[in-house]
């Protein structure tokens, strides 16, 4: 009995005694301290939010700090669930490989553990991958592209009963000079469902920017019509002569790519004036080189694009209404992919004049 009990009390010895590396160095595992309960923390400093890249590598760095010790830090990319990169020390960065990846938006993340096991919340940043090289814009004679096109609601929501086809056609120009231009092409597009057909007169510079001949004229005129339509305005009023201004411009001077940001004056001078009786209206338009690297997948085929917006302001009695527009442009194919102009309500003094909304997306092309 006395054996009994003696090995009862050396068999804990034993067994540490037998937990040994080739050595015969002992092994101790460290004990789990479960009354840590607080989760590290991990900042993603770079890339920042919404950045733009191009080439084969993204770096990644990262700040992280615990009340014990982070031991290992997890980076994900949004294309896969699983870690790309798993660091277990100091410095915290890597360079993950970004090659396979086509232009457009995607995010990184990062997950933190502690000495302890406790894991941090995810950080997370979007970037946007961009192609490299300018934008290369074209008019080609007897292209076509088909659009849907709806109605947008007071909230910029799409009118689903709208719905309707918007086919635009391309057609090279006569030769006769057109604001002292002889290269230039008719941007037809026809709207069955409102039995409306528009003609653009539209170009490319020699840095493939594309510029189109009187557009503030053709705004404030359809803006004017619908007025004379509805009684606030007695007749159509006298315009300015129509002038060649940017619709998009994203190369510079040099053919160059433009860094977002670029602006450019759509009116010529102090805008345009409209008369109401004892009132009048001054109408300006201010246009933006916004963003580059957003994708459409159309027909199968991702398109990358480059994002314009031109706001049209309509100044009354010192009170100043927006009419945002927005436009999508590929140079493959070299079309616009995509409008919306935002719906409006323009106040006249006491009078308030409602402005719908218009969305169209390519669905097609030849």
């Amino acid at each position: 009995m006395k054996l009994f009990r003696l090995m009862i009390f050396l068999l804990p010895f034993v067994l540490l005694t037998a937990c040994s590396d080739d050595d015969g160095d002992t092994v101790v595992t460290p004990p789990v301290d479960n009354s840590d309960t607080e989760k590290p923390t991990v900042l993603i400093t770079s890339p920042v939010y919404d950045q733009e890249v191009s080439g084969d590598q993204l770096q990644v760095t990262m700040t992280a700090a615990d009340n014990h010790k982070v031991v290992k830090i997890e980076v994900y990319l949004s294309t896969t669930p699983f870690p790309v990169a798993t660091l277990t020390a100091e410095p915290w960065e890597t360079m993950l490989d970004i090659s396979g990846l086509a232009a457009g938006v995607y995010s990184v993340s990062a997950k933190a553990f502690d000495s302890t096991g406790n894991e941090s919340n995810r950080s997370t940043i979007s970037f946007m991958i961009v192609e490299e090289g300018g934008f290369s814009f074209a008019f080609i004679h007897g292209s076509e592209y088909t659009y849907d096109r709806w109605d947008l609601d007071e909230n910029n929501m799409m009118v689903e009963m709208t719905k309707r086809p918007y086919v635009t056609r391309i057609e090279q120009g006569d030769g006769s000079s057109m604001g002292g231009e002889t290269d230039w092409f008719r941007m037809i597009s026809t709207d069955n469902y409102i039995g409306r057909t528009d003609t653009l007169i539209v170009r490319t510079d020699a840095q493939s920017n594309v510029r189109v001949y009187g557009l503030a004229n053709y705004i404030v005129n359809n803006f004017a019509k619908r007025l004379v339509d509805d009684g606030l305005l007695p007749e159509m009023p006298m315009l300015p002569d129509p002038a060649w201004t940017y619709l998009a411009q994203i190369n510079d001077a040099n053919g160059d790519p433009l860094e977002p940001g670029a602006q450019w004056s759509i009116t010529q001078g102090n805008g345009i004036e409209l008369s109401f009786g004892l009132l009048s209206a001054t109408i300006t338009m201010e246009a933006t080189y916004l963003e580059n690297g957003e994708m459409f997948n159309i027909q199968g085929k991702d398109i990358h694009t480059w994002k314009v917006g031109i706001i049209v302001n309509i100044s009354i009695l010192g009170q100043d209404n927006e009419m945002p527009v927005y436009l999508w442009f590929s140079d493959d194919p070299s079309a616009q992919v995509q409008l919306i102009q935002e719906s409006a309500e323009i106040s006249l003094g006491p009078l308030t004049q409602a402005v719908e909304g218009d969305k169209q997306t390519l669905v097609s092309w030849k």
